[in-house]
């Protein structure tokens, strides 16, 4: 039953985010759920979109319970991790 209001949500926020796709709100919504089904590739192509809109979301998304999973994911540590001017890391990441 979790399974099927899932993904439609994903579905709603699917439509949202192709109607608006600068709607930051629903590539967060898209990147919970994702996480939520074990979707780890639609999460993170959900979670890139979202930090080029809204990078200072990082830090909450890297401490969001609905990712606790990927926490050990090399990937999911890029994504999180806040880079500055000349790329370096400067936080995030779980060290």
């Amino acid at each position: 039953m979790a399974g099927k209001v899932l993904a439609s949500a994903a579905g709603y926020f699917s439509v949202a985010v192709d109607i608006a796709p600068n709607f930051w709100e629903g590539w967060y919504g898209l990147a919970l759920i994702h996480s939520m089904m074990r979707r780890r590739e639609e999460c993170f192509s959900a979670l890139e979109k979202l930090f080029e809109l809204r990078a200072d979301m990082k830090e909450q998304v890297a401490s969001a319970e609905a990712f606790s999973w990927l926490r050990s994911d090399p990937e999911f540590l890029r994504l999180v991790a806040e880079r500055n001017d000349n790329g370096e890391r400067v936080a995030g990441g779980f060290d």
